[in-house]
């Protein structure tokens, strides 16, 4: 059986936070109330439970200097009225950290670093014979960016080294989000938006000030370096942002005390589905189809694209071939281009047509006459286009006879 302790200087408070604890996790022995940070301490030290519900502002020792003194596998729940803590909880490594009364949020660290990037810009140029030269020029700039850029990979590492990303960007999510009587899913917490900027300041982060670099307030966040105006390489940016608790609409089925993916009749699952606010579920069914037609449209124009790269790929032999003399194969080029777009873009209205002549005639009629059209209308331009060539060189020949 887990077991638990909760420590507050509020009574009524400490009590609220057992009557909710075991509605919700009846399983859970709560084998101590603690009044203060040195009972808190002693009883810790004493039971050795599997969880401590500290607050933080207690007398005596705060919250965060019990969690710094446990020895044992108790892990730290902090519980406190002031959010401004949240920063120093994760920092502890807490298990999690909610806020009185009770209401669970989101907390999410960005992390930027001032470092080198490369820029490379690649030209290839075909030359008489049908070689082809390739330039490559590099170059570098100094900008801000979240994840870490590996300076060994670069052309010239030595005058462009970035240090390591000393801590990253990450979003912690409480375990125990409840609507209602019901527990969130892992799936559903990761749903919740509506964040908001946490301030902080220089104290609040003690791993930054064990990095020994200057810390300072900057902007909504924390500065690491000598001076924000004139950053140098490896200087860190960093922010918090809260998701407090707020309603918000969940689309799911219901098991037991939480929720789970949804089937349908016809044997379809519907993933789990959270919207911020009050959302009606015509509403939320209509947002899905809405996300669903505009993703069924790009791996449609993703599946064209691989069609036009694939019918490009047919063709480049003869690009090849042509290179010979650069100016022909520039023309080949661009006439195996067009040929592709020609073949690709009737074929992928085409199949799109064939899939939805079952469930929805009218569109696929549609779509199937815009493709056929499409391929007639430039057949026959094609054909005019080389009569009318035709038509031209033999006027060409006719005037050399007469000539």
């Amino acid at each position: 059986m887990t077991t638990a302790l909760i420590a507050d200087d509020e009574p009524q408070l400490a009590l609220y936070l057992r009557d909710q604890l075991q509605r919700l996790w009846p399983s859970l022995q709560v084998v101590s109330l603690a009044r203060h940070g040195q009972e808190a301490a002693a009883e810790i030290a004493r039971l050795q439970p599997d969880l401590a519900f500290l607050d933080i502002r207690m007398p005596g020792l705060t919250g965060l200097e019990v969690a710094q003194g446990i020895e044992g596998v108790t892990r730290v729940v902090f519980v406190t009225a002031y959010d401004d803590f949240a920063v120093q909880a994760f920092e502890q490594e807490a298990l999690d950290y909610v806020l009185k009364p009770v209401t669970e949020s989101r907390l999410r660290r960005t992390v930027e670093m001032y470092q080198w990037v490369e820029h490379r810009e690649t030209r290839t140029s075909s030359n008489t014979g049908g070689s082809q030269t390739r330039t490559t020029r590099i170059r570098y700039e100094r900008a801000w960016r979240a994840e870490a850029v590996d300076s060994s990979q670069f052309d010239q590492p030595r005058d462009h080294a970035n240090p390591p990303l000393p801590t990253r960007s990450h979003t912690f999510d409480a375990r125990a989000v409840t609507v209602g009587v019901r527990s969130l899913t892992p799936s559903l917490i990761t749903q919740i938006e509506g964040f908001r900027p946490l301030p902080v300041q220089p104290a609040q982060s003690p791993a930054l000030a064990a990095l020994g670099r200057p810390v300072r307030a900057h902007e909504s966040g924390l500065y690491v370096g000598a001076d924000p105006v004139s950053p140098v390489i490896g200087d860190l940016r960093v922010r918090w942002e809260v998701a407090p608790a707020a309603p918000v609409t969940v689309l799911a089925a219901q098991q037991g005390n939480t929720f789970a993916d949804w089937r349908t009749p016809s044997g379809r699952t519907l993933e789990q589905n959270l919207e911020m606010g009050a959302v009606s579920a015509a509403q939320m069914f209509t947002n899905l189809e809405t996300g669903n037609v505009v993703l069924t449209w790009v791996l449609r124009f993703v599946g064209w694209l691989l069609m036009f790269a694939g019918i490009s790929m047919v063709t480049r032999p003869l690009v090849v071939v042509a290179d010979v003399l650069p100016f022909l194969g520039s023309l080949v080029g661009a006439g195996s281009g067009l040929f592709a777009f020609l073949v690709s873009a009737p074929l992928s209205l085409l199949t799109v047509a064939m899939g939805w002549i079952a469930y929805r005639p009218l569109l696929g009629a549609g779509l199937l006459a815009l493709g056929v059209g499409i391929a007639v209308v430039f057949g026959k331009l094609a054909a005019a286009k080389g009569a009318t060539q035709n038509a031209q060189r033999q006027a060409q020949r006719q005037a050399g006879y007469a000539g």
